[in-house]
């Protein structure tokens, strides 16, 4: 019972995700703002999870790990916080809590075609309902033609940047730990990150724009994670995976009721159909025996 308790209340901090970065890209400039923040967690989870031993684990990775590493920090702490958060500029937390979700449809499209893993009709029903929730979505019920909105489009390509990380780790990545592969993503992002922005990080924020910093480090990044893993450790992978259903749901309802968006109805009908979708293609995943290695591949359950 503890790992279910724990798998919905990492939920709730995981839907604060887009609720924090929308008011903060009106605040920082979408690369500084990753740079800062991927830095300060990473370097936070060094701290926590004990700055010895892991520097120790890193210390002794491979030549061909550490390249891996990288790659998997460049699509996902890089390219796709990049693209979410200059999405996030011209969209809605609404629409990002909902868009996000593309992340575990692309995971399993790229499963079949570089894992080589079994499709299913179940898996294919799923797929289809999903993009055709996703469509809704970004064609605002089709009343925008086929021109997609700009901001929703990078969302987009971000959780196909976050899948691609995801499937990378998996193939390669797979007898690391994964506090490991957290701790170096977010620290190797950090640094590519610096490196772009250079000496334009402004650090005269206001009081408030740190302190949504700090809350986005601290409940979605550390507290969110945390609870994730003991999750995952208490209850078996598919009641981790189901209770995940739950984050977007989440984060519409922090976006309405903190942000004040409305809910549209092409929103709701949507995002109905993409959880409708992804729940066709848990449940099915939930029976094989590799998904909790599957979930624990991820770098951030949350996109």
């Amino acid at each position: 019972m503890k790992g279910v308790t724990a798998a919905f209340s990492s939920c709730l901090f995981f839907g604060l995700y887009p609720v924090f970065n929308k008011v903060l890209v009106g605040e920082i400039a979408p690369l500084a703002l990753a740079a800062i923040t991927s830095v300060f967690a990473g370097l936070l989870l060094l701290a926590i999870l004990g700055v010895k031993h892991r520097v120790g684990e890193i210390a002794k990775l491979s030549l061909g790990q550490a390249i891996m590493l990288a790659t998997v920090a460049l699509f996902g702490g890089v390219i796709a916080q990049v693209l979410f958060l200059n999405g996030l500029m011209e969209s809605t937390a609404t629409n990002a809590a909902l868009l996000t979700r593309v992340e575990g449809l692309l995971m399993a499209l790229l499963g079949v075609i570089v894992l080589k893993e079994k499709v299913t009709s179940s898996q294919i029903m799923g797929t289809g309902v999903m993009v055709f929730g996703t469509a809704v979505i970004v064609t605002k019920a089709f009343t925008a033609s086929v021109q997609f909105a700009r901001g929703d489009l990078l969302i987009v390509l971000a959780s196909g940047s976050w899948a691609l990380a995801n499937i990378i780790m998996k193939k390669n990545l797979s007898d690391i730990s994964p506090e490991l592969v957290i701790v170096t993503r977010h620290l190797m992002a950090g640094i590519i990150l610096m490196m772009l922005v250079g000496t334009h990080i402004p650090l005269d924020f206001d009081g408030k724009a740190w302190l949504h910093m700090s809350g986005l480090v601290v409940f979605v990044l550390l507290i969110g994670q945390y609870l994730w893993y003991f999750a995952l450790e208490h209850t078996s992978a598919a009641n981790v995976a189901m209770a995940s259903l739950a984050t977007p749901l989440l984060g519409v309802v922090y976006s309405v009721v903190l942000l004040g968006e409305t809910l549209s109805s092409y929103q709701i009908w949507g995002g109905a159909l993409m959880v409708a979708g992804l729940a066709m293609v848990e449940i099915h995943m939930g029976t094989i025996h590799n998904l909790e290695h599957r979930i624990r591949s991820l770098h951030l359950p949350i996109h």
